[in-house]
């Protein structure tokens, strides 16, 4: 008994499951175990493979040409893991006519044009694998990776949102989707997708990278006490000291490659400098090098210089300077004490305790008003006199 497993158990390559089932059954009363055990497990062999749809595939794609498709796709992805993507693409264009329709074989396509950064290439060869198979992860993560980099936002969002109802624990595909909302100027829209995804767990190393875009947003936004605060949250992270030292290589290699102009590179190299709590000289020299790279910024935006952004920058710091006005008015304590004595023996102890207190949240003011009434009744008497 000769042949590829369909001719063993006597099927067209197209054959049904049921098909198969039948064929099987019959061959193997024509070749029982106990008279003909050789073809027996080759028939036995033929069925289960030919049953299971994976191992099925498997065999039809290694059975194209001569049986050489999984020497030539493992050859394929040495060359791309080599990141020889011009080299990979010209061995596939090479094998096209033979496995145009294996989806392995398109992917691998797609990922030598999304490194040449051709992302229209490799958009267009991902759509087709995500139409065929929508439940395919990385078909689509890569599918929102080359509409993010050609800057097509809608459609960016559209395989993010549908990335994280996938896979909601997965970080990159909301740093994605933070990263498409602030290309489209919608700072307050990334900072509540960030904000929810970090409520829904507890924090984790994992989340670096989530806390310093939702601080880098912060900062945008002109809310220096929510940046401070996540800021302390990321020297938080750390649950050992294998994790601690983890954190400050990822923080220092971040800020060796920030923009001049960052408005967390400073925090990070702070934050550097707390975590370091065995006072590594190395460490040491390294944050007074890059603290003289990022000098204390006053609160500028990074990004965003928008009218709108700028108005409410003013009208927040209005309303701070206004407070700060207001917020020294009251009397001293002392005075207000011995306001209160006295008003307790004279009239009564609740009128003691009110004047007390209203004079000591509004001492200043009531002096000012009494200094105003004593010039207008001085004032008073001297017209009054003259006439």
């Amino acid at each position: 008994m000769t042949g590829n497993y369909y001719e063993i158990l006597g099927v067209p390559e197209d054959a049904t499951l049921p098909e198969i089932k039948k064929a099987y059954a019959r061959k193997i009363r024509q070749y029982s175990n106990e008279t003909h055990p050789e073809e027996f497990q080759l028939i036995r062999e033929a069925f289960e493979v030919l049953r299971d749809p994976e191992k099925r595939d498997a065999y039809d794609r290694n059975g194209q040409v001569d049986g050489n498709y999984e020497t030539f796709m493992q050859e394929v992805w040495g060359t791309i893991n080599q990141e020889q993507f011009h080299s990979a693409l010209d061995q596939i264009h090479g094998m096209e006519h033979a496995y145009s329709e294996d989806a392995d074989f398109q992917f691998a396509k797609a990922i030598c044009y999304f490194g040449l950064q051709d992302y229209q290439q490799s958009k267009r060869v991902l759509y087709q694998l995500v139409l065929k198979e929508p439940n395919h992860e990385t078909y689509r993560a890569y599918l929102g990776l080359s509409y993010l980099n050609i800057g097509d936002h809608y459609n960016a969002k559209k395989q993010y949102k549908e990335l994280i109802r996938m896979n909601p624990n997965e970080s990159n595909y909301y740093l994605n989707l933070s990263q498409v909302y602030l290309n489209l100027n919608q700072f307050d829209e990334a900072m509540r997708l960030l904000e929810n995804r970090l409520d829904s767990n507890s924090d984790t190393l994992d989340d670096y990278n989530i806390m310093t875009q939702l601080a880098f947003i912060y900062s945008e936004l002109g809310n220096d006490f929510k940046k401070k605060k996540i800021i302390g949250r990321i020297r938080l992270l750390p649950r050992n000291e294998e994790e601690r030292e983890a954190l400050m290589d990822i923080i220092m290699r971040d800020c060796e490659g920030a923009h001049p102009n960052s408005p967390i590179a400073r925090d990070l190299i702070l934050t550097v400098d707390k975590l370091n709590t065995d006072n590594y000289p190395e460490i040491n020299r390294w944050v007074r090098t890059y603290l003289k790279r990022y000098p204390e910024q006053t609160n500028q935006n990074y990004a965003r210089q928008e009218t709108a952004a700028t108005t409410a920058n003013t009208s927040r710091n209005y309303q701070q300077n206004d407070y700060s006005d207001e917020k020294d008015i009251g009397g001293s304590g002392f005075a207000a004490v011995i306001i209160g004595i006295i008003l307790s023996i004279i009239a009564t102890p609740i009128v003691g305790i009110i004047a007390g207190f209203v004079y000591y949240f509004y001492g200043k003011r009531i002096l000012q008003a009494i200094g105003c009434l004593i010039v207008i009744v001085i004032v008073g008497l001297i017209i009054l006199s003259g006439l």
